[in-house]
């Protein structure tokens, strides 16, 4: 559904009846994608008017959360520790390795290379070279579930959680070094 007048009246799009979505993602005004259950990614460029449907592997895979940067380069995060990358606005997405299986709920990147990825078991992920290495962050909660990531700029950011959990940061971790 979309609306131009502010949520007055609200538009029925066909396309959204196809699928059980979760998460909307606009760039701008005439760009945007959804994101669901078996793997759907939609995508459109005209506003709404219509929308192409695209499928991540594997196509069981639900996905709770989008982020974009700009018209190219975003992010997908899902269930059972599913990332994927895409570089080209969605036309294809490639499966990231994140190293755990824990549920991701949010995901935020400021630039192609700084983001985030927040889900279960106080799971907080950082990347500062475009999603290659991503280290797992120390933070003050361990056992709950954060659901959503939001950075003003790209020092201080915002993470919200189960039992009330609001968490803030004022420092990005300088470099991640992958250790074997």
């Amino acid at each position: 559904m979309h609306t131009n007048d502010g949520g007055s009246r609200w538009e029925l799009h066909a396309e959204s009846q196809k699928h059980s979505l979760v998460d909307v993602y606009f760039i701008d005004e005439k760009q945007g994608w959804a994101a669901g259950n078996q793997g759907k990614i939609i995508n459109t460029k005209n506003g709404g008017k219509s929308w192409q449907t695209f499928t991540v592997k594997p196509k069981t895979c639900v996905i709770n959360r989008l982020h974009f940067t700009d018209r190219k380069f975003g992010w997908a995060v899902g269930k059972n520790g599913k990332a994927f990358q895409t570089t080209d606005g969605g036309e294809s997405w490639n499966l990231v390795d994140l190293k755990t299986l824990v549920s991701l709920y949010g995901v935020y990147f400021i630039n192609k290379d700084m983001g985030w990825v927040v889900g279960m078991q106080g799971t907080v992920l950082f990347s500062n070279n475009g999603g290659k290495q991503w280290k797992k962050l120390r933070v003050p909660v361990q056992h709950s579930g954060f659901f959503d990531i939001y950075f003003i700029n790209d020092k201080t950011g915002w993470v919200v959680g189960d039992r009330g959990y609001i968490l803030r940061t004022d420092s990005v971790p300088k470099k991640v070094i992958l250790r074997k």
